[in-house]
């Protein structure tokens, strides 16, 4: 585990952030096989800062420029302007 997960968080440039959660992530791990039987690798277990970071990511892994979001009423100021600045406009429903 440790040389090839630090070497890939080396990569990213904040090996000192993300390592740190590593018992965070260990056991988030263990408490879904615990608990609901699922098998979660710590690899496909990501800790963000936020809401809007964790929105951002999301945005920039599935979705191309220009696609719409539909999301639900009130929507989190910041997270609309956010959506205008990367060309990704929200579709607002009560």
């Amino acid at each position: 585990m440790g040389n090839r997960e630090e070497e890939s968080n080396c990569r990213m440039g904040s090996s000192h952030k993300i390592l740190r959660y590593l018992k965070l992530r260990e056991y988030i791990s263990q408490r879904y096989r615990e608990k609901h039987g699922f098998n979660v690798p710590v690899e496909n277990i990501l800790i963000t800062s936020g809401s809007q970071q964790g929105v951002d990511l999301l945005g920039k892994t599935f979705l191309n420029e220009g696609d719409g979001i539909v999301i639900e009423e009130p929507v989190i100021w910041g997270l609309f302007k956010h959506s205008q600045s990367i060309n990704q406009p929200l579709i607002l429903f009560p």
